[in-house]
């Protein structure tokens, strides 16, 4: 196991590497200049030049990237262009409210989703079934800036219960955490019921009814450990997602999270933080991905025995 987890960390490297490359090229080739942006449209070309100077923006295409990566691997992702501050500082300060709403939005997918599509696949083709089934659809379609502003609305205006945007306390994480959780929600639902309803198919929960077996016992012991996978991995990329990917909800809230710094960062072209952003990202995914491929060796016996016979 301990081998299988050093190669996939090796593996993650050129991963990196490759994706910080491609968004490296992207910001250097659009069309822009960080200096224009960032100092006016009517700055004049002497401050243009010591601003580039001043944040090392000179020289071709390849001195540049290498020079970055070089301070890179030294812990040095460069400073702001935007804010003159120390881009992995401006990062850590971030991650928090990101990882707190993702975390909370993820519980919420958890906690309902996974109920809700074992009733329903249980329950198939009850009332509860295709209630589930078109609050999924719903949720599904409804757009997340739709749903906030909607909810702001309610709860904010109207009812006076939570605070609209901002981050005054953990009540100001309710709303975006609902808000970012709804269509992962509803796509949960749907890979749970489905899995299920796979797994209750098969031959051998026939033969554990037949035996005398309680269905909650059959649930829980049979059917829902091997529906486990789909769904685990379903959870595993929807909180990958909600870490790099909730640049709308946290936009809508108006949250400091790493959505909005990086959404502002390519406005501005600032690429230090646009490629410090998108390479965290890029780690996230992979760490996760990886802890969902040790989980699959803890739900399936048989997935860990593979494991252990490459060892021998």
């Amino acid at each position: 196991m301990a081998k299988f987890v050093l190669k996939r960390v090796l593996a993650l490297i050129p991963v990196v590497i490759g994706i910080s490359f491609i968004i490296f090229a992207i910001m250097n080739l659009t069309p822009g200049e960080p200096a224009r942006l960032i100092l006016g449209p009517y700055a004049s070309q002497s401050d243009v030049e010591t601003f580039n100077q001043a944040m090392g923006i000179e020289g071709n295409f390849w001195e540049r990237y290498l020079n970055y990566m070089k301070g890179v691997l030294t812990g040095d992702f460069g400073i702001s262009y935007r804010t003159q501050n120390d881009v992995l500082a401006e990062l850590v300060a971030r991650i928090p409210c990101t990882l707190i709403l993702a975390t909370g939005a993820a519980a919420i997918m958890v906690l309902i989703g996974i109920p809700v599509g074992i009733i329903s696949a249980i329950k198939q083709y009850s009332i509860l079934d295709y209630s589930s089934m078109f609050m999924a659809l719903l949720f599904t379609s409804v757009p997340g800036f739709w749903l906030g502003i909607m909810l702001m609305l309610l709860f904010s205006l109207q009812l006076e219960w939570l605070p609209a945007t901002g981050v005054e306390s953990w009540l100001s994480y309710i709303l975006p955490c609902i808000t970012l959780a709804a269509a992962f929600v509803a796509s949960l639902i749907r890979i749970t019921r489905s899995s299920m309803l796979e797994i209750i198919r098969q031959d051998y929960i026939r033969t554990a009814y037949a035996k005398g077996a309680s269905e909650k016992r059959v649930v829980m012991k049979h059917v829902l450990r091997n529906a486990m996978l789909p769904v685990v991995t379903v959870v595993g990329i929807n909180f990958a997602i909600m870490m790099g990917g909730a640049i709308v909800t946290e936009s809508v809230f108006a949250l400091p999270g790493v959505g909005t710094l990086l959404i502002t960062s390519v406005r501005m072209k600032d690429i230090p933080v646009v490629m410090a952003v998108v390479m965290f990202v890029a780690v996230v995914i992979g760490i996760i991905n990886l802890l969902v491929d040790l989980a699959y060796a803890y739900i399936d016996p048989r997935i860990k025995s593979k494991y252990s016979a490459r060892k021998r």
